[in-house]
């Protein structure tokens, strides 16, 4: 007979009974595979049957999430495994406040003072521009001169004081009963009304000679209708002669100026940059103000 005995080389097989070499003798087709919620800390595959299955966890929609806000994902960083999703030096811990930058009060200030300087300068500057414009637009006006003076008339029967009389004929100068024939006589096409805007009538202290200066566009203008008034009231003042023993007489009469009278163009340029810085202290006063009311209306 030839029968066969186990030979030395062959793995002794599984004993009954003994349940270390039945789960050695399962072959590896017929072990139970991993469950989907595996994780790196479950038993190896020969254990994982003797433990149950983790199913993934559900997010409670009435927990609270907890936002890290010292890091900010970037797509496909966490589900990459070359590039692994790098930890926060600062993480912030779960529920710990954070408290946001608030912007700070000096800075603030600093930045209201400032635009309250540009809104300053802005309106001095736009009001010394004014009155440098004004200066240059404003057409250009020549001033004549005539005098006329009172005296004593010859073999008058009536003493009269020269200097109150001056001043008397001063005031009827540019009345219409004494100006518009003087006017029409001259044959200047104006107004009694108008050409009072133009003449300017003085008499100096404790003197008997009135002073009629007149301007207009042009020297001839301003020459004539300040010789037409001085004869004006030159004609009234003579026909009063027997009244009041005085006559009228042209001490100087006036002459065609050459030069013209432009406006003073530095008073102008600082009187256009007062009215700027006035402005904008008004502006910032406003500014200032309606933060003052927004911030306790806040409070």
């Amino acid at each position: 007979m030839s029968a066969r005995g186990p030979s030395a080389a062959e793995p002794p097989r599984g004993v009954p009974g003994d349940p270390a070499a039945s789960r050695r003798a399962v072959p590896p087709a017929s072990r139970p595979t991993t469950s989907s919620g595996y994780r790196p800390d479950d038993p190896p595959g020969d254990l994982s049957g003797l433990f149950p299955s983790r199913e993934p966890r559900r997010a409670d929609p009435d927990e609270p999430r907890v936002i890290d806000l010292t890091y900010q994902e970037r797509p496909g960083e966490a589900s990459d495994p070359l590039n692994p999703r790098p930890e926060p030096e600062h993480a912030v811990p779960p529920g710990f406040p954070v408290d946001l930058p608030q912007p700070s009060l000096r800075r603030e200030q600093l930045l209201l003072t400032a635009v309250s300087w540009m809104i300053v300068l802005f309106t001095t500057l736009l009001g010394t521009l004014g009155g440098l414009t004004y200066s240059s637009v404003k057409t250009p006006t020549y001033t004549a001169t005539a005098s006329v003076i009172v005296t004593p008339a010859k073999g008058a029967q009536v003493q009269s004081d020269p200097i109150v009389f001056a001043n008397n004929y001063a005031h009827v100068v540019t009345s219409p009963t004494v100006l518009q024939p003087a006017l029409t006589d001259a044959g200047i096409s104006m107004s009694a009304d108008e050409a009072r805007k133009h003449l300017t009538v003085t008499v100096p202290s404790g003197s008997s000679l009135i002073t009629i200066q007149a301007t207009a566009g042009s020297g001839a203008d301003a020459a004539a209708l300040a010789n037409a008034a001085a004869n004006g009231v030159v004609t009234y003042g003579t026909a009063q002669s027997p009244k009041t023993g005085l006559d009228l007489l042209i001490f100087t009469p006036a002459t065609t100026p050459t030069s013209s009278s432009r406006p003073d163009r530095a008073l102008n340029v600082f009187v256009g940059a007062l009215i700027g810085l006035a402005v904008g202290g008004v502006v910032v006063l406003l500014i200032r103000r309606s933060r003052r009311v927004s911030a306790g209306a806040a409070a």
